[in-house]
């Protein structure tokens, strides 16, 4: 069986793996070592992913462990060419200090406090949203 297979290593539950196609639609799998060795004797294998025919296609690794990607035309025409990567799972939280307590932003607290309001919105939401809003903002001096 002629296959395209990328081995992802041990990766982390919960990252995203992103597959591009460019070409024909592709029959794409994810699979872990044991499932790999399976597909690969043609052996019943379980995999996520399946029939692909727009890209990027992303899934999500389920648990931690060594991975693999295949990609494979089996009962399709056409040719295809493959390109993986790894997204993260989750961005890393944030860990700069609040603006509020950066003194240069802050104006001093015996200095007058003047601001100017800019709403932007859709046009259907003017009469609704947007006027009521402007006019309360303006009963408490703000200049919109």
């Amino acid at each position: 069986m002629n296959f395209i297979h990328n081995d992802l290593g041990y990766r982390q539950g919960g990252e995203t793996v992103e597959v591009t196609l460019s070409g024909s639609a592709a029959n794409v799998r994810l699979m872990d070592s044991s499932n790999f060795s399976s597909y690969r004797s043609g052996r019943r294998h379980s995999y996520r992913g399946g029939l692909v025919t727009r890209s990027p296609y992303r899934m999500s690794i389920p648990h931690s462990g060594h991975w693999h990607v295949t990609i494979d035309m089996a009962g399709l025409r056409g040719n295809v060419r493959a390109s993986t990567r790894i997204l993260p799972g989750a961005l890393p939280a944030a860990s700069e200090a609040p603006l509020a307590s950066v003194p240069s932003l802050l104006p001093p607290d015996d200095s007058p406090r003047e601001f100017d309001v800019f709403i932007s919105h859709a046009s259907e939401d003017k009469n609704a949203l947007v006027r009521p809003l402007a006019i309360a903002l303006q009963g408490h001096g703000l200049r919109v």
